[in-house]
């Protein structure tokens, strides 16, 4: 639900590059994004405070943008062909939704989750998504009950989660399906986190686990 109230509000632009699978057709877009958010009711804190949590959404915001959706691969869970290469271990990176996606399901989708990554440090206003193919620029500004599938929809009862991705604060953009109930005590462990994102504010010098990545993403602080 988004709960603008009027008055100003900030706008984040990005953009970053993806191959959808549309059919058996892959096309590889550009897609440009802008957030419109408000600062949350937090208590505010002094900017460079690593525990300032408008620094830390804004630095999850970007993160998630330029190490988890650039480069990834935009996929249909009812493409069987792909669907299923998404479950097997890749170097890619694969985005599940449960339709073709088109822009304006994608901007439905990163909605939700730029919502459930930056909430309750941003409130969100709105969200766009357009792509090089096209001279349309998807707007949404969210609803009052979310009409994308839930869990059970997407992956059935038995499910490591009782959210779907775009629900959740992490660096998921799909939901792996248990097959027993006892892989539920095994559940699989994101590959990216944002934990480098808190490391990182800590101390700047810490090599953390992901090194690749920290040498590419520097923190911003807020101010």
């Amino acid at each position: 639900m988004n709960d603008y109230t009027g008055g100003n509000y900030l706008i984040y632009k990005s953009s970053f590059l993806a191959t959808r699978v549309i059919a058996n057709y892959l096309e590889p877009v550009e897609l440009e994004l802008e957030i419109g958010f408000q600062f949350g009711p937090t208590e505010a804190k002094m900017a460079e405070d690593q525990n300032n949590e408008q620094t830390i959404a804004y630095n999850k915001l970007e993160f998630f943008v330029e190490h988890v959706l650039n480069k990834s691969i935009f996929v249909s869970q009812q493409n069987g062909f792909w669907h299923e290469i998404a479950s097997l271990e890749t170097s890619n990176n694969y985005v599940i939704f449960h339709q073709e996606p088109y822009d304006d399901l994608v901007t439905k989708y990163l909605y939700y989750k730029m919502q459930a990554i930056s909430f309750p440090a941003f409130m969100m206003v709105d969200l766009s998504v357009w792509s090089s193919s096209t001279k349309l620029k998807f707007n949404f500004v969210g609803e009052g009950t979310c009409t994308l599938p839930g869990i059970e929809d997407t992956v059935g009862k038995l499910a490591y989660h009782t959210q779907p991705w775009y629900h959740r604060d992490d660096c998921d953009t799909r939901d792996q399906i248990p097959t027993t109930k006892k892989d539920l005590d095994n559940p699989p462990e994101n590959s990216v986190s944002f934990d480098i994102i808190l490391e990182l504010l800590t101390n700047s010098d810490n090599t953390g686990e992901i090194v690749d990545i920290q040498k590419k993403f520097k923190p911003t602080i807020v101010k």
